[in-house]
């Protein structure tokens, strides 16, 4: 099993993807959730089941976790520096 962390690009264009930043997210209208961490042996199934958990909150927007035109899906490995990989405010 890998870890996985899926989240939202912050604006889509058809070109490329173009930063914004928190709340000005286009996609945080309608979708429940703006990231998971999963375990899942592959990027295709890791998607499937945010897509499945976002279907809980809202039937319209799971399929946002499937497109990666509009979220990434990165394996976690302790590759990297060290630093926060996970921080989550309490509405």
């Amino acid at each position: 099993m890998k870890l996985w962390i899926l989240g939202l690009h912050d604006k889509i264009n058809d070109n490329n993807v173009v930063k914004y930043s928190g709340y000005n997210n286009p996609y945080n209208d309608g979708v429940g959730y703006v990231g998971f961490i999963i375990r899942a042996e592959k990027e295709d199934m890791a998607r499937k089941a945010a897509s499945e958990k976002e279907k809980e909150f809202s039937r319209h927007f799971g399929g946002v976790w499937l497109d990666p035109k509009k979220t990434y899906c990165n394996e976690l490995t302790e590759e990297g520096d060290a630093g926060i990989i996970l921080a989550a405010l309490k509405d």
